[in-house]
């Protein structure tokens, strides 16, 4: 019986790790294809402040996030697992109410401070149309992320692949024509009013999906829960997110404030690839439910089979993409980024990080 058990849930594991490594396949690739076109089609310079704009707006995101999405992953999952539904849809449903007011309101911050920090941070006035398009796109996008976190909170991560696919190609058709279309001063306004519809189409679609196939997350009786134990989770996780957050944007904030912006574009070019890489040896939201049902032996054994996975592959890559990175570079971005390649040298072990890191906080969250 119980190795029935553990056969299962291997099944379950490479079921779902293989469909999460297409999907992240397809947004990795989407996602490099994406800031190729973009930075092609641009100059270092605009580039620079579609990438410095990108980043504060990531920054707000997180904030926004609160640690919801894994918050959301840790407790429905676990009421699934026992078999109630009813739970699980009152989980659901007070953290997308939490979620909705939050994103609203941090979509509504960033819009107010795009001009103070546009003029006194960075002394740049040509931040400001940028920072309030990206405020509308931070309000689509962390709600698609929230009903995405929902795929791997019930196991559905086929789902979480044709949200990718839809994303990845309306971003990649409407964005060049945005560009196009938009005069110079507004060409990143463009970028990400194209970026908005496109999150905005992909939302629709899959809360049609949910709806569709799991509306027991919608309609029905709810039960108590208890909501501090709740923030408290949620809060505990945003403290545990804003030191990486930092670490990955910061950066960019650090160089539009004391030098031209095209650096940031020339950083964020480097830090792209090497992300981009690294990410697709990233499983833990596809096991993050398992570690949350499993125990003892079963647990140990499941994560010691993926970290060691990880590792003969991380390894190799890193070290290749720091050989390369001048002909990577070229090859992606052209000459007008060469100065990208010292940075790709030394960002490209972060793909060790990414590939072998996020495991253990992983472990920590879901057993709170």
């Amino acid at each position: 019986m119980i190795k029935s058990t553990n056969e299962n849930i291997g099944k379950s594991v490479l079921r779902n790790s293989l469909q999460h490594s297409f999907s992240t396949l397809i947004n990795r690739v989407g996602g490099l294809i994406f800031t190729v076109i973009v930075a092609r089609m641009l100059s270092p310079e605009l580039f620079g402040i579609y990438s410095l704009t990108l980043s504060l707006m990531l920054i707000a995101l997180t904030f926004a996030d609160f640690g919801l999405g894994q918050t959301l992953i840790r407790y429905v999952s676990e009421s699934l697992g026992k078999k109630d539904k009813t739970l699980a849809r009152s989980y659901f449903r007070y953290l997308l109410k939490f979620k909705l007011l939050i994103s609203l309101a941090f979509s509504i911050l960033l819009f107010l401070l795009a001009k103070p920090i546009s003029i006194f941070i960075f002394k740049n006035p040509a931040l400001v149309f940028p920072i309030w398009a990206s405020s509308f796109y931070l309000l689509i996008v962390t709600i698609l992320d929230f009903f995405t976190f929902t795929f791997f909170a019930i196991k559905a991560v086929k789902f979480y692949t044709i949200k990718e696919s839809i994303l990845q190609i309306l971003r990649i058709s409407l964005t060049p024509i945005a560009i196009l279309i938009f005069s110079v001063k507004f060409k990143i306004v463009g970028i990400f009013l194209a970026l908005t519809i496109a999150s905005a189409i992909a939302l629709i679609v899959i809360i049609f999906f949910l709806k569709k196939n799991y509306s027991f997350l919608f309609s029905g009786k709810e039960k108590w829960i208890d909501k501090k134990r709740i923030l408290r989770f949620s809060f505990l996780l945003i403290i545990g997110i804003l030191p990486g957050v930092f670490f990955t944007y910061i950066d960019s904030i650090i160089l539009g404030a004391m030098v031209p912006v095209e650096y940031v574009g020339f950083f964020r070019a480097a830090y792209t690839i090497s992300t981009s890489i690294g990410s697709l040896l990233l499983f833990y939201l596809v096991l993050f439910p398992f570690f949350t049902q499993l125990e003892g032996k079963e647990l140990q054994n499941l994560f010691r089979k993926i970290f060691h996975f990880s590792s003969i592959v991380a390894f190799p890559l890193a070290f290749g993409v720091a050989i390369l990175s001048t002909p990577i570079i070229i090859l992606l971005f052209g000459q007008e980024y060469l100065p990208a390649a010292l940075p790709l040298k030394l960002l490209s072990f972060m793909i060790l990080d990414l590939a072998l890191f996020s495991y253990f906080p992983a472990i920590f969250q879901a057993k709170e």
